[in-house]
């Protein structure tokens, strides 16, 4: 673990975390295990990296939205290797001993939580089962190593040592056949475990208030990816995904999303959801354990259940204890 000097060093990095700690925020220190940068030192890629039956090396990119095949994108930096689980445990163990002197406190683990690999060379076949029974491990290892967790994706075997969750899935595939979402994976944690969903400001559309009314039904906090420079100076690079994430573009919108959104979810954020009722056409109401009752119309016109009338793409929260 290097800490860039470029970007303060660890002094500045362990002022970092102390300063949001005081302000009741956390810092984490993001790490990827199982996708390997094809630019990354110390890696023995012949090795180390699962195979198929074949025996070529699993590589992979990202995925080109103009062809939809996964490839480099002209970016050679976007590639990696998928590790074989049977050299996690080497790179975790190596990690763990020198975490602490990067001086902070939190870890985020970028591909723990949403990739299960597994490793078909013929002389050491590794399914996917024992490939979770080996993350588990790691994640019982990273968890004593570090005060709290942030793990993207969040696969139900995580929930025990996650203190927060990003990127959870927070819409349906687009498959015509679907004619209803239901938020189920939220109304399993949806109280125990905070969450949020993708990059609102890397959405495919952006309707503030079609954001907001989803942030409510599915308990999710905002999530912004922001720069302090201009995002074209990624244009030319492997980043080119974080296509506008200037803060100064951003800033304003971000604030007044967060402050709406905790309106609400302030006063059911610890509260498990006990029923996700459609009512009607984009009518949803969802009922909480501590008695709050949400109503979500992301219709054009009113409605009105249950007495209560609900504005065009708009919300109302009843039973809040004063």
């Amino acid at each position: 673990i290097k800490v860039d000097r470029s970007l303060g060093g660890k002094r500045d990095l362990r002022r970092l975390d102390e300063d949001l700690t005081a302000s009741g925020s956390r810092l984490y220190g993001d790490v990827a295990f199982q996708r390997v940068s094809f630019e990354s030192d110390h890696y023995n890629w012949k090795m180390e990296t699962a195979q198929y039956y074949s025996g070529y090396v699993v590589a992979l990119g990202r995925t080109n939205p103009a062809t939809l095949r996964t490839s480099s994108m002209t970016y050679h930096e976007v590639m990696y290797d998928v590790l074989s689980p049977k050299f996690l445990v080497r790179h975790v163990n190596r990690f763990v001993n020198k975490f602490d002197n990067a001086g902070i406190q939190g870890v985020s683990l970028r591909d723990l939580g949403d990739m299960v690999p597994s490793d078909k060379r013929r002389n050491n076949v590794i399914n996917r089962e024992q490939s979770r029974q080996i993350i588990l491990a790691q994640l019982k290892k990273l968890d004593e190593a570090s005060e709290h967790m942030l793990i993207n994706g969040g696969n139900a075997y995580t929930w025990p040592y996650a203190r927060d969750l990003s990127n959870i899935p927070a819409e349906h595939n687009p498959f015509y056949i679907v004619d209803e979402e239901i938020p189920f994976y939220q109304m399993v944690i949806h109280g125990c475990i905070d969450y949020t969903g993708s990059a609102v400001n890397l959405s495919d559309s952006y309707d503030k208030q079609q954001i907001l009314l989803r942030m409510l039904e599915y308990g999710l906090a905002p999530h912004f990816t922001l720069s302090w420079q201009d995002s074209s100076e990624m244009k030319y690079t492997g980043l080119n995904v974080f296509y506008t994430t200037r803060v100064d573009t951003w800033l304003e919108d971000a604030s007044e999303l967060y402050k709406q959104a905790n309106e609400v979810l302030r006063h059911v954020s610890g509260s498990t959801i006990s029923t996700h009722d459609i009512l009607g056409k984009g009518v949803k109401r969802i009922r909480y354990d501590n008695g709050c009752i949400l109503y979500i119309n992301t219709g054009e016109t009113p409605a009105n259940h249950d007495g209560i009338t609900i504005p065009a793409r708009g919300y109302v929260l009843e039973g809040v204890q004063q």
